[in-house]
């Protein structure tokens, strides 16, 4: 749905995601770090940076290897920094 600019959809999609998963794993489990950035990806194209770098924030503590800068988390938070500061 986020390729297809149907935003409110994938936000929908995204939040059902991270939501099984909390119940099937745990809220701090690494396997959660995908879909926590993808929902903030999502929040980002909405405009609610605040939002948006909340989650990335926490999907970065909750990964496996938060410090390398190959993963997808840090790509979409540098993207949600760069987007912040053209504003």
């Amino acid at each position: 749905y986020r390729r297809e600019h149907r935003l409110p959809e994938a936000e929908s999609m995204e939040r059902r995601a991270v939501s099984i998963l909390e119940v099937a794993l745990s809220a701090g489990h690494p396997r959660l770090a995908g879909p926590l950035s993808k929902l903030a990806a999502v929040l980002t194209d909405e405009g609610r940076f605040d939002e948006a770098q909340a989650l990335f924030e926490h999907s970065l503590a909750i990964s496996v290897r938060p410090d390398t800068l190959l993963s997808y988390a840090a790509v979409e938070w540098r993207a949600l920094a760069f987007r912040s500061a053209k504003n």
